[in-house]
């Protein structure tokens, strides 16, 4: 048996370590795009009205394939057309009469961004590994860096938490209004 142990190893065995360097370089980066977008739609959402941030937030659809041309692909011709309607709605949505836009405005649009740049690397990243297996490091990845800026940013109440968790009834889940994480 420690003979087997001893031969060189397969072509399949590097080329499996390679898919978990990949993965977990992939999972990480995937899942801290995740974790950013998620903390900017949320820092702004103290400040504008959930449907203009629903918007928004859904830009990414057309930013991607905007994102896309600096990475060699092309997207069809129906594709520049909602382009140029969702920008005519984003102004319409977000440019004041003073032609400003508001802070969470901003906020938004990063998060658009970021949610953007998450799509194009969970699509580079899914060619070469498992897709369920990208999902679980890019969401534990998620997971821990939420943790972490609720720890720097929340006040933290583990009864709370315990207390909502132990309820069905979202009505018997407190929020905390006055969150340090406000803009």
């Amino acid at each position: 048996m420690w003979a087997e142990e001893l031969k060189p190893k397969k072509k399949s065995e590097t080329i499996e370590k390679t898919n978990n360097k990949k993965l977990f370089i992939g999972g990480i980066l995937c899942g801290t795009a995740l974790s950013v977008a998620t903390a900017l739609q949320q820092a702004s959402l103290s400040d504008t009205a959930a449907g203009k941030a629903g918007f928004i937030t859904a830009l990414y659809i057309v930013i991607v394939p905007i994102l896309s041309i600096f990475l060699k692909k092309r997207a069809p011709f129906t594709v520049w057309v909602s382009v140029i309607i969702a920008v005519i709605g984003l102004y319409f949505l977000c440019v004041k009469g003073d032609f400003s836009v508001g802070k969470s405005d901003v906020l938004l649009i990063l998060c658009a961004f970021v949610f953007s740049i998450q799509i194009l690397l969970i699509d580079y990243f899914a060619a070469f590994v498992d897709g369920i297996k990208l999902s679980c490091v890019q969401f534990a990845t998620s997971t821990v860096l939420s943790f972490l800026g609720m720890a720097v940013f929340e006040t933290f109440d583990f009864n709370a938490i315990i207390n909502c968790a132990a309820h069905t009834n979202v009505d018997a889940c407190e929020v905390q209004k006055d969150s340090a994480f406000r803009i």
